[in-house]
């Protein structure tokens, strides 16, 4: 996520109802196996949402591809 987000960095998230709908722009925690990882909302509907990196030269399975809304579970609101 850099520029964004350096490793290291600290997140404070809020938590996301399950099935809610985050907004277009917002900085998301998706849960991926037994991991967490962050991302950028690309887009999102009632089904799905496509997430994005903020960087340029990262690819990631979890970019550009619609998955279930469900497995986000947080929303960045603060880093450090």
């Amino acid at each position: 996520m850099a520029p964004t987000l350096k490793d290291g960095d600290l997140v404070f998230t809020r938590s996301i109802r399950k099935g809610a709908i985050a907004a277009v722009g917002d900085i998301v925690v998706l849960r991926a196996g037994d991991n967490f990882i962050v991302k950028r909302v690309f887009d999102s509907n009632h089904d799905s949402i496509v997430l994005a990196s903020d960087s340029s030269n990262e690819t990631s399975i979890y970019c550009y591809r619609p998955l279930s809304k469900n497995r986000v579970v947080g929303k960045v609101i603060a880093h450090f």
